[in-house]
């Protein structure tokens, strides 16, 4: 995220929201968490052309936003899921015109 508060000017709604899903890869993350939990490998294969380290940047920034909840079971190997918040869950209505709109998009390109 580019600011830690939009209390010291003007806050514009789109900027704080673009802030949280401008990464490279957030949208992507999101819409497959939009299915489901996942764990990190199921994500990871979802998305093959993210590195892990960019997945795990995402995947800790998106928590840290609030949008991602990570439970950590305690197995050996450990076994992480990953599902939407609550707030995350508000971002389902945007993803699924996201989506309607790229298939259009896509459909004018062929």
């Amino acid at each position: 995220m580019r600011h830690d508060s939009y209390t010291s000017h003007p806050a514009c709604p789109i900027e704080a929201i673009t802030d949280i899903i401008g990464g490279k890869w957030v949208g992507v993350i999101i819409f497959h968490l939009i299915e489901g939990t996942k764990r990190y490998s199921v994500l990871q294969k979802n998305i093959p052309n993210i590195s892990p380290r960019m997945l795990t940047k995402q995947l800790k920034e998106l928590e840290s936003s609030g949008i991602v909840i990570r439970e950590c079971f305690p197995t050996v190997p450990p076994t992480v899921e990953y599902s939407l918040s609550e707030m995350g869950k508000e971002f389902i209505p945007l993803f699924e015109s996201m989506k309607i709109l790229g298939e259009s998009y896509l459909d004018t390109k062929k």
